[in-house]
């Protein structure tokens, strides 16, 4: 009889992949609905800038507050101008701090290394910071530092504000004395250099030197001329000026300024 044809038959086999995906978040945030995972990211964005403002805060705060703890540990009251106390303590220039209670702080030597004229404009620059309302304005500042502490901008703005309160003491002191006062008030400057804790209103931070030496040439013309030329005399300079000269851009500043001198 007659052969019946085999048909192949085809053998599908079907392959099952199973896929772990891992996610780290809430509980449900998967199935959460498009306006519920917003708020959650919200939320969470929200908790770290918070985060970081606090952490400014508590970092200044506390090194602001350790600062002026031991200066009233360690300093000794020397007199008082107006409402504030003088303080001789260990720091490199002179500054002021306290909202509530006014201090100056000026360092131990500070009758020694200066002469009477110049802790006249010492007291007066700090004494402007206090009647200005500088120290409840450093305040605020910070507090909206913390308030934009991601933001690079705000860093920068915050050193340009500190400089600005600067130039505006120099020129109020400055403005209540004769033009002869240029000179030795430029000298203090360098003299005085010096890093307070903020919020505190020390009378010359170090990185603003170099500034404040060019305004005061710009503003005041060519009596500031003279006193960069008193200012880089090694003759009339002590020890301890000698070294800022060589190290600090102030002092070449005041070099290229003055090559005739």
């Amino acid at each position: 009889g007659g052969h019946a044809k085999s048909t192949p038959q085809t053998k599908i086999t079907t392959v099952m992949l199973r896929a772990t995906i891992l996610f780290i978040g809430p509980r449900g945030a998967l199935n959460a609905s498009p306006g519920q995972g917003l708020a959650t990211i919200g939320i969470t964005l929200f908790a770290v800038w918070l985060a970081g403002a606090i952490a400014v805060l508590v970092l200044h705060a506390t090194r602001h507050f350790a600062f002026c703890a031991r200066l009233h540990r360690e300093g000794t009251v020397i007199g008082t101008v107006g409402r504030a106390r003088i303080l001789a303590a260990d720091v490199e220039g002179p500054l002021s701090f306290s909202v509530l209670r006014h201090f100056i702080v000026v360092p131990r030597s500070f009758v020694k290394d200066y002469s009477a004229d110049e802790r006249d404009l010492v007291l007066a620059h700090e004494s402007a910071h206090l009647m200005r309302g500088d120290l409840i304005a450093n305040w605020v500042s910070l507090f909206v530092l913390a308030a934009h502490w991601w933001n690079p901008v705000a860093w920068l703005a915050m050193r340009a504000f500190r400089e600005d309160q600067e130039f505006a003491v120099d020129a109020s002191v400055l403005a209540a004395r004769t033009p002869n006062a240029l000179p030795l008030y430029a000298q203090v400057l360098a003299k005085a250099a010096g890093v307070g804790g903020l919020p505190a209103c020390n009378l010359n931070s170090q990185s603003n030197l170099k500034g404040r030496l060019m305004i005061l040439r710009q503003n005041h013309g060519r009596p500031a001329k003279s006193c960069l030329v008193v200012l880089r005399s090694p003759c009339s300079e002590p020890p301890h000026l000698q070294s800022l000269h060589r190290a600090h851009p102030g002092w070449e500043l005041a070099s290229r300024l003055c090559p005739s001198a």
